[in-house]
C-alpha cells in the first residue's frame, strides 16, 4: 500500500504568515490568562467580595466536598 503526500501551498516566509502566527500566539496567551483568572475565582477582588459576604467561592466549596488527594474530574 502506498501513501500519498499532500503538498502545502503555505509560504512560511510571507509577511501574512508571520502576522497570522503572531496573532494566534497573542490570542492563545490571552486565552491562557483568562483561564488562569477563572481558575482563581475571578481574581482577588471577587474572592474577597465572596468572603466579605460570609461565603466560600465555588472552588473552595468543591475542595471541601472531594476526597483528599483526588481531583474533581
Amino acid at each position: 500500500m502506498t501513501s500519498s503526500v499532500v503538498k502545502t501551498r503555505v509560504n512560511r516566509d510571507s509577511p501574512d504568515y508571520e502576522k497570522n502566527t503572531r496573532r494566534m500566539v497573542d490570542l492563545l496567551t490571552e486565552f491562557k490568562n483568562q483561564e488562569t483568572e477563572i481558575q482563581h475565582g475571578g481574581g482577588a477582588k471577587a474572592i474577597e467580595s465572596q468572603h466579605n459576604k460570609g461565603r466560600l467561592t465555588a472552588r473552595e466549596r468543591i475542595a471541601k466536598l472531594i476526597d483528599p488527594q483526588t481531583s474533581f474530574f
